[in-house]
């Protein structure tokens, strides 16, 4: 299936399970390249652990 065909989904983002505390302008980050057609994907990794 050509993915240019499949709609385009806008709504609310699901209820996240955990909360993300201090987190809200990465939050609003992500949310805003989700809506951008030129986004084909977003992907969302950890920080790396501090030593």
């Amino acid at each position: 299936m050509d993915p240019s065909s499949l709609p385009l989904v806008s709504g609310p983002l699901p209820v996240p399970r955990t909360r993300l505390v201090g987190r809200r302008a990465e939050v609003a980050v992500g949310r805003a390249l989700l809506l951008e057609e030129a986004v084909p994907l977003l992907t969302l990794i950890r920080p790396l652990a501090s030593t």
